[in-house]
């Protein structure tokens, strides 16, 4: 039997793991999932080359992308599209169902995973919960609170700085698949959602996200917490300096999980130092791996983690896994799981 041609634009979840040591188990279900026998797989972000490459190609793997006019014109042996993420409006499924093609669409995990950690950044702010920890295993100097009659003591330690999250106001600059993901999960805590996108998103996915798009100034004068979640390019490139963060309202949370060099860290570190920041959830840094004796570290009101969020390489293999799993369905001549637009599978 041929082998099948697999067309992606990026497969972050493949980026990730180059370069990286894993188990030898990990890399046995890579080999798995790709299996170079049955699958030709082309990774290709030019958009001009990748459509000559989907001309021929089987299934087309992407996450919310845009679609060129021409594309099911060119794309004429496709026979599944594969998408990840939350919503697809960019890649218009009607489209697809027009065209005759099934389309696959999942929640990506690494995603999912980065959405998490960042609300629990989040809480672990608002809540002061490294102050609450240091205050339970080391003690306060506090006046001690009684005890009850039921031998409870409520909040012995006296530990301040700790509040809910509704009422409060989430700003996202960059409502992509993670932003949208924060999004409804901060929604849940009763959060209220501002944003700034570069291009304006359809009010159906303001209406999911209970989400209200402004300005870029507004954001920043109004946000409680700021998600920094734009990708890294030569115009984003320290979007939020001294300017942008003093904007921020005093006693506001940053938390960044694009890329280190969209903040300016010095200025950043002024304003956790002087008091005007409440404090940053940190999953990204400029330089990685950053130095640990950088005194950034050393502020009791910043939450660190070293680049992880987007979870360990269980959860990075699940998403390869989730993604070729119609692909070597189609190879063991069943048909796709998963099609949310009701066009039936015609086989390879």
């Amino acid at each position: 039997m041929r082998r099948v041609r697999v067309v992606a634009r990026m497969l972050p979840c493949i980026r990730a793991l180059r370069g990286r040591p894993y188990s030898p188990e990990i890399g046995e279900r890579l080999a798995r999932a790709l299996d170079e026998e049955k699958i030709e797989l082309i990774i290709e972000p030019d958009a001009e080359k990748r459509m000559e490459a989907l001309g021929e190609a089987d299934f087309y793997l992407c996450e919310n992308d845009p679609l060129p006019e021409d594309f099911y014109e060119r794309a004429k042996k496709l026979k599944l599209i594969q998408a990840g993420g939350y919503f697809f409006e960019k890649l218009q499924i009607e489209r697809a169902t027009r065209a005759g093609v099934p389309v696959m669409t999942f929640p990506m995990p690494i995603t999912d995973s980065v959405a998490d950690h960042t609300i629990m950044m989040l809480l672990a702010l608002a809540r002061n919960f490294e102050g609450a920890m240091r205050d339970a295993r080391e003690g306060s100097d506090n006046p001690l609170s009684p005890q009850r009659p039921d031998g409870s003591a409520f909040n012995w330690t006296q530990t301040q700085g700790i509040a809910p999250l509704r009422g409060a106001r989430l700003g996202v600059l960059g409502m992509g698949d993670i932003g949208r993901g924060v999004a409804l999960r901060a929604r849940a805590f009763g959060m209220e959602i501002l944003y700034w996108n570069r291009t304006p998103l359809p009010g159906s996915v303001d209406d999911a996200l209970g989400a209200r798009p402004v300005a870029r100034d507004e954001l920043f004068e109004n946000a409680d917490a700021l998600l920094v979640g734009v990708a890294l390019n030569e115009e984003t490139r320290g979007i939020i300096g001294e300017k942008e963060i003093r904007a921020l309202p005093e006693g506001a949370y940053i938390l960044n999980i694009g890329r280190g060099p969209l903040i300016d860290q010095e200025a950043m570190y002024r304003a956790l130092a002087d008091g005007h920041l409440g404090g940053a959830g940190l999953d990204v840094f400029d330089p990685e791996p950053f130095p640990p004796e950088h005194p950034l570290l050393r502020l009791p009101n910043v939450i660190p983690s070293p680049h992880c969020a987007g979870g360990d390489d269980e959860n990075i293999i699940r998403e390869i896994e989730i993604y070729f799993e119609n692909v070597h369905r189609a190879l063991a001549g069943e048909a796709p799981s998963g099609v949310v637009n009701g066009v039936a599978w015609r086989g390879l």
